[in-house]
């Protein structure tokens, strides 16, 4: 496993900081889960995976919740609420389901498992991730990157 940057290491005391304060419940050491290719360090918050990118400018951000499709607040806070989220999320994406109102494959960003590894890939056989999408489609998926140019799947 590649180790963590300064700016990775600094922004996951940050996270360990702001759990203990804010979520007290919540684990007391953050642990390190690997790192990608391209550099950005793997982590997780109760069961979801949290992605700390491998350099920032603002206070609160440099986190990426990959299984979240979106979340209205500063990064550092979307990473705090992670499972709670991902809770929301795949609560609201079963009534969907059932209502027959939107097929979850047809979103292109997030994932239907929490646990994102550093192949992009989450931990549920339903996703698209899991279902020959390249690489480059489930970086897309995970992080917060211009849509890539190449075929969504391999052949």
């Amino acid at each position: 496993m590649s180790a963590f940057n300064a700016f990775q290491e600094s922004k996951l005391r940050q996270l360990q900081d702001e759990l203990r304060q804010s979520r007290p419940d919540a684990a007391n050491e953050v642990q390190r889960k690997g790192v990608s290719l391209c550099g950005s360090a793997l982590t997780e918050v109760d069961g979801v995976t949290v992605v700390i990118k491998p350099t920032g400018r603002s206070p609160r951000g440099g986190f990426v919740v990959p299984a979240v499709r979106t979340y209205h607040k500063d990064s550092l806070d979307a990473a705090v609420s992670a499972s709670r989220d991902f809770a929301e999320q795949r609560s609201r994406d079963l009534d969907l389901d059932r209502g027959g109102l939107k097929n979850p494959c047809e979103w292109e960003r997030g994932h239907f498992g929490p646990i994102v590894k550093i192949d992009w890939s989450c931990n549920s056989p339903d996703c698209p991730c899991n279902n020959g999408e390249e690489i480059g489609w489930r970086r897309y998926r995970s992080l917060e990157i211009p849509k890539p140019m190449t075929r969504r799947k391999a052949s």
